[in-house]
């Protein structure tokens, strides 16, 4: 007990997370379980989501949301959507699954979607081909790391002279790119410009120019591990810009700003409102308000100038479409009421667009980011927190806006944007 949990003073409450079962309680002792634990019920109405809700907060994993879980139909169908074999009896399947998930299945090892068999010489040859199409060094190979092989990058088709801009959080810029997994995507993408949230690296750490992109970043002044943002463009800007001119929110590197000559690009990650505190609200949530106070009127000075591409985690999902299970998060952070009617706000006020639900106004499970805990993205159990938001005025240069969900390396995907780069008639 002393080497696995931290030590005997823990031993009761483990005890009590073995012991009981969340599902045999009724609907008042789980009210009275929670409630033990701090957890404010009253938002929730269903059974399904009191157990749901105080399975969480014992850390009692959710088995259904894991591989092991999941009928044999179910198994190849997630893999078949990852371009991996669906061969196999159950416990092969979910390893295969378990390892893509982990990111520890290396391309070689893929298979390019079909379920049916072919001859050894072409299972051959298609490995010889990924191989081959491959840039990443012998010492990343040798970790095995999954990339997508799903994706056809070249769809939709950018068209010539038009841009595209890439936006992607990265939960660590040293992880993806020591992994390879950012070259990887940078290769197939081949984006103009990447925006990047959620870098954790120093200003200086990798120097002014990544593979053959001018490089900028912009870090946490207190905390180099925390925060921070960076962009990677092969168009020279004509000015770039830190921060948001408020020193109250120029602290953390959430903000950088680049203008070009037909418009401002504005790459964020937006603070998150927090855990949730005694009252049952995120405990950062007042600062969360007056960042987007402070923001808004930012961005609506930058609008008077020339138009504005906004893009990055803006840690809140606008609709209720945007997330999996709104129901049971209307108090967690990126959902709350107050955050949500703030981006209302903003897109209102600042005469701006959300792109991607301009195009797909009603289309459901389009998420940009899932937890990391029970293979929530495995059963596409997620968030769409990552934006490309848009002067009104410069929709009509917007040819596509769209999710690469496939994409691994982070708990997030890149989300990209295609653009007539033409000035608008402002």
């Amino acid at each position: 007990i002393n080497a696995e949990y931290g030590g005997l003073g823990r031993f009761p409450f483990f005890f009590f997370q073995m012991s009981i079962n969340p599902k045999k309680l009724k609907v008042p002792e789980l009210r009275i379980e929670l409630k033990k634990l701090g957890i404010d019920s009253s938002g929730l109405k269903k059974k399904a989501e009191l157990v749901e809700k105080l399975e969480e907060a014992l850390g009692i994993t959710v088995k259904r949301n894991d591989p092991a879980a999941l009928k044999v139909s179910e198994l190849r169908a997630q893999l078949k959507d990852r371009g991996l074999s669906t061969t196999g009896n159950k416990a092969e399947l979910v390893k295969r699954l378990t390892d893509a998930l982990e990111g520890k299945i290396s391309p070689d090892d893929q298979k390019n979607g079909s379920d049916d068999d072919s001859d050894a010489s072409e299972k051959s040859n298609t490995r010889k081909r990924k191989a081959g199409s491959s840039t990443l060094s012998s010492k990343n190979k040798k970790q095995k790391l999954i990339h997508d092989t799903t994706t056809d990058f070249t769809t939709p088709q950018l068209l010539p002279g038009h841009l595209k801009i890439a936006s992607w959080n990265v939960a660590s810029f040293r992880s993806v790119y020591e992994k390879g997994s950012l070259k990887h995507y940078i290769d197939n993408e081949k984006p103009d410009i990447l925006c990047l949230q959620e870098t954790k690296v120093t200003e200086d750490k990798f120097g002014n120019q990544i593979y053959d992109y001018m490089s900028i970043f912009y870090a946490c002044k207190e905390n180099s591990g925390y925060s921070g943002t960076a962009v990677l463009t092969k168009l020279k800007p004509l000015a770039v810009l830190k921060g948001i001119g408020v020193e109250d929110h120029d602290t953390e590197g959430r903000c950088i700003t680049l203008e070009f000559p037909n418009f401002f690009l504005v790459c964020t990650y937006i603070p998150n409102a927090g855990q949730k505190g005694e009252n049952g609200w995120p405990k950062d949530l007042d600062y969360r308000m007056k960042w987007d106070k402070a923001f808004s009127e930012y961005l609506k000075k930058l609008d008077q100038i020339k138009p504005v591409i906004w893009t990055g985690d803006l840690n809140v999902a606008r609709l209720e479409i945007d997330l999996k299970n709104p129901k049971t998060n209307k108090k967690t952070a990126g959902f709350t009421d107050k955050e949500r009617q703030n981006f209302e706000t903003i897109l209102k006020e600042n005469d701006f667009v959300d792109t991607y639900r301009h195009f797909y106004p009603t289309e459901t499970d389009c998420y940009t980011f899932w937890p990391y805990r029970g293979g929530q993205r495995a059963k596409n159990c997620g968030w769409r927190l990552d934006y490309f938001v848009v002067s009104s005025r410069f929709l009509p240069n917007i040819k596509a806006s769209y999710i690469r969900k496939y994409v691994m390396g982070s708990d997030h995907c890149p989300i990209v944007l295609h653009l007539n780069d033409a000035p608008t008639d402002s």
